[in-house]
């Protein structure tokens, strides 16, 4: 077991991140958020509680981690469903929205936040903490609006992204409608605004 603060170095700490990250999701999902302890998560991954806070702070920090991290791997997938239209921008992003909102809404995770028994400490990181989670998804379709339309105005492209991203947050909250009606739903919205960035008459 390491020293008690020892902070791991390189590869070794990724692995010790993702191990611990691993652990409090599994946790999480299986107790809720509040039941979970940083001694049990320590406990998963047989270090010390002082080597887990000297590398996270805080149990709401971690839990942060956890969510951002999942975010990170559901946005590389959704680059590869957005790489599927390159030419037709509201096609993109009405595919892109609907992949997202199916894979959440399987999600245990995602469950875990919206129904679980106790979502307090969970659900502040999708909606009055989610900052992080809106920038990573904004950027993901920012960065598939600016390969289709390099020419667009990079304020406008980042303004359209992000509204993206906010009006899918607000979807996976409130999931009162199918997921590809959904995202057929913020294409067609923001349809308009996606032909201008390629400066072709709306159809």
């Amino acid at each position: 077991m390491p020293e008690r603060g020892q902070r791991f170095p390189g590869a070794a700490r990724a692995r010790l991140r993702d191990a611990i990250l691993d652990a409090a999701a599994r946790l999480a999902v299986e107790s809720g958020a509040r039941e979970v302890r940083m001694a049990d998560i320590a406990a998963a991954v047989d270090i010390s509680r002082q080597t887990l806070y000297a590398e996270f702070g805080s149990k709401q920090r971690l839990l942060a981690g956890v969510v951002v991290r999942e975010t990170e791997r559901l946005m590389a997938a959704l680059d590869t469903v957005l790489a599927r239209h390159p030419a037709d921008l509201r096609a993109a992003v009405s595919a892109g929205c609907a992949f997202v909102l199916r894979r959440s809404r399987g999600d245990a995770l995602v469950k875990a936040i919206m129904s679980g028994p106790d979502p307090r400490e969970l659900l502040p990181l999708v909606t009055t903490e989610a900052a992080p989670l809106t920038r990573l998804i904004s950027a993901t379709f920012r960065a598939h609006l600016t390969r289709c339309a390099p020419t667009a105005a990079p304020e406008r492209t980042g303004l359209v992204s992000d509204t993206i991203a906010r009006l899918v947050i607000t979807h996976v909250l409130m999931p009162d409608q199918a997921a590809e009606l959904a995202g057929e739903a913020i294409a067609e919205a923001l349809g308009p605004y996606l032909t201008a960035l390629v400066g072709t008459p709306d159809r």
